[in-house]
C-alpha cells in the first residue's frame, strides 16, 4: 500500500508537466494549421488527416511518458520503498528485511548499505539482549524455586521444632504441678516456685521465637470471623491479673460489647503482648488500662499505661527484633525483646492500623483499629462462656478418661495429674493399645490425645476410631505442639478442642471440667 502511494505521487508529478507539453504542442500544431485553413479553405479530408496526425503525436508522447514512469519506478521508487520498509521495521523493533537495492544511483546504494549495517548491528544487539533476558529469567526462576524450597524446609523445621521442643516442656509443666502438690515446707515450695517461673520464662521465649519464625516464613493465614470483644478481654484480664498484683500494678480491663471482624486468635496474641509489655515497663503502684470503643466503621482498642514511656528516638526501633528500651544489651529477665516485633507483624498480617503515643516518665498508649461488625443474632457469646470461671466444686471425681501419647514421660505425667484430680485413667501409647482397650473397657467420659503419634497416626485418627466404636458423642481434647491452623480447623469441625503445648495444669483442668459439665 505504501509502495502504491509513493508510485502514485511520482506518476502525478511526472505526468502533469509532460501532459502540459503534449497539449501545448498539439494546440500549437492545430493553431498553425488553423491559420492555413482560414487563408485557404481546406477540404474535410485534409482536416481529418491533420487530426489523425495530432492524435498520433499525442499517443507517442504518452508512450514515452509511460516508459519514463516505468524507468523511474524501477530505478528510484522500488529502492526507496525497500529502504522505507526496512526503516519502519527497525522503528517498530522488528527484524528488518535486507535493504539490498539494484540501482545505479550511488546515493541510494550508500543509504542501503548504511541501513543494512545498522540492521545487522541492531539484530546482533537484539540477540544479545534476548539472551541476557533469558539468562536473567532463568536465574530468577531458579532463585524462586530455591526460595520456595527454603520456605518449605523452614516450615518443616518449624513444625518439627515446635513439636520436639514443646514436648519436654509440656511434660515438665505437668511434673512441676505434681511436685508443687506433694512438696512440704516453705523452702522446698519456694524452690519449686522458682523452677516454675523459670519454665514459664523458657516457654514464653520459645513461643516468641517460633512465632516470629512462622510470621517471617508466612505460614500463618488469618481466619477472619465475627465475634464479640467481651470474652477476649476477659481472657486478657484473667491471664495478667496475677502478674499485675505481684508488681502491685492496677490492671483495669473495661467490659466491652463491641463486635469486630478479625482473626480472634491473632488479635488476642496482639493484645496479650501489648498488655504484658505495658505491665513489664510500668513501675509499682502504676496502672494499666485496656478499653475499646466504636469509632466510625472501626473499633478502637487502646492499651494505656503510666509507666516509664518511650523516648522519641526509640519509637522507631521498638518494633525491631531483640530490642529493649534503654538496654543496649538484652536483659533475659525482660524476655527476648520480640513481643512488639510479633505485634508489628501480626498487625500487618491483619491489615490493621497500630498507633503509638508515648511521653517519657508519663506513659504510653498503643491504639489498634479493626473493622467493626454485627453479630448475626443474639446468641450467648461463646467466648464469654468459655472464659467463665469454673465452679470450685470439682466434677472430675470418678470420671473415666482415656489418655493417648507415644511419649512415656508425657503419658505418665498426664495420667498422674488426672489421677490426683480424682479421675480414673486408661493409658495408651499407640493405636494398637487403644484398640485393645476398646475390646475390654470403653465407657470413657473424655479422651485426651496427643496429635503426632507413631507411623503417621494422629490423634485425629484416634478420636475418629473411638467415636465410631462407641457410637456416641464423646468430648475430646487434642494436645499438640504443632500450631498449624489447619489442625485447629479439623478439630473444630468435629466439635472438639485443641490445646497447644506446653499446657499448664490449670488450663488443662479448666477445659476438662468445662467439657465434662457440658456433656452431663
Amino acid at each position: 500500500m505504501k509502495q502504491f502511494c509513493i508510485q502514485k505521487q511520482i506518476v502525478t508529478l511526472a505526468f502533469m508537466p509532460l501532459l502540459l507539453i503534449s497539449l501545448s504542442f498539439e494546440a500549437f500544431f492545430l493553431y498553425g494549421h488553423y491559420t492555413d485553413m482560414t487563408q485557404s479553405l481546406i477540404t474535410p479530408a485534409q482536416f481529418n488527416q491533420l487530426l489523425f496526425q495530432s492524435l498520433a503525436i499525442t499517443i507517442l508522447l504518452l508512450g514515452v511518458l509511460i516508459y519514463l514512469l516505468w524507468l523511474v519506478s524501477r530505478r528510484i521508487t522500488a529502492p526507496i520503498v525497500k529502504l522505507s520498509s526496512a526503516l519502519q521495521s527497525i522503528a517498530q523493533g522488528k527484524p528488518a528485511p535486507s535493504a539490498a537495492v539494484t540501482t545505479q544511483a550511488s546515493e541510494l546504494c550508500t543509504l542501503a548499505q548504511g541501513i543494512n549495517t545498522l540492521t545487522e548491528k541492531l539484530q546482533r544487539e537484539h540477540e544479545i539482549l534476548q539472551q541476557r533476558i533469558d539468562d536473567a529469567t532463568q536465574s530468577l526462576r531458579n532463585k524462586k524455586e530455591l526460595a520456595e524450597r527454603d520456605n518449605q524446609n523452614s516450615s518443616r523445621f518449624l513444625a518439627v521444632a515446635s513439636h520436639e521442643l514443646r514436648q519436654p516442656l509440656h511434660a515438665l509443666n505437668l511434673y512441676i504441678s505434681e511436685l508443687q502438690r506433694k512438696v512440704v515446707g516453705a523452702e522446698p515450695q519456694h524452690l519449686v516456685g522458682q523452677i516454675n517461673h523459670s519454665v514459664e520464662a523458657l516457654t514464653q521465649m520459645l513461643n516468641s521465637l517460633l512465632d516470629i519464625s512462622k510470621l517471617d516464613a508466612r505460614t500463618i493465614v488469618p481466619q477472619i470471623e465475627t465475634f464479640r470483644m467481651g470474652g477476649l478481654l476477659e481472657r486478657i484480664s484473667a491471664n495478667h491479673i496475677l502478674l499485675a498484683r505481684i508488681k502491685n500494678i492496677r490492671l483495669v480491663v473495661r467490659p466491652c460489647s463491641c463486635c469486630v471482624s478479625s482473626d480472634q486468635l491473632l488479635l488476642e496474641r496482639i493484645l496479650m503482648n501489648l498488655v504484658s509489655n505495658a505491665i513489664r515497663y510500668t513501675e509499682p503502684n502504676g496502672s494499666v488500662l485496656v478499653a475499646c470503643r466504636h469509632r466510625g466503621q472501626k473499633v478502637r482498642i487502646e492499651v494505656r499505661d503510666n509507666g516509664i514511656g518511650i523516648a522519641k528516638e526509640d519509637q522507631d526501633n521498638i518494633f525491631r527484633e531483640f530490642h529493649q528500651c534503654k538496654r543496649p544489651q538484652l536483659d533475659m529477665r525482660k524476655g527476648l525483646g520480640l513481643g512488639l516485633a510479633i505485634v508489628d507483624r501480626l498487625v500487618k498480617l491483619l491489615n490493621c492500623q497500630l498507633e503509638l503515643r508515648s511521653v517519657p516518665n508519663v506513659g504510653t498508649v498503643f491504639a489498634l483499629e479493626i473493622p467493626a461488625a454485627q453479630m448475626p443474632d443474639k446468641q450467648p457469646d461463646q467466648e464469654t462462656v468459655r472464659a467463665t470461671n469454673i465452679s470450685a466444686i470439682s466434677c472430675l471425681l470418678g470420671k473415666k478418661i482415656l489418655v493417648v501419647d507415644d511419649d512415656p514421660l508425657v503419658l505418665e505425667s498426664t495420667a498422674h495429674i488426672l489421677i490426683s484430680w480424682g479421675c480414673t485413667v486408661s493409658s495408651a501409647d499407640s493405636m494398637d493399645a487403644v484398640n485393645k482397650l476398646l475390646e475390654t473397657n470403653s465407657d470413657w467420659d473424655l479422651i485426651i490425645t496427643d496429635y503426632q503419634l507413631e507411623d503417621s497416626i494422629t490423634g485425629l485418627n484416634v478420636m475418629q476410631v473411638v467415636k465410631q466404636q462407641l457410637e456416641r458423642k464423646i468430648p475430646c481434647i487434642l494436645i499438640t505442639g504443632n500450631t498449624s491452623q489447619e489442625i485447629s480447623r479439623l478439630v473444630s469441625l468435629g466439635g472438639d478442642r485443641v490445646l497447644y503445648k506446653p499446657v499448664s495444669p490449670a488450663k488443662l483442668r479448666s477445659l476438662v471440667e468445662f467439657l465434662l459439665k457440658g456433656s452431663d
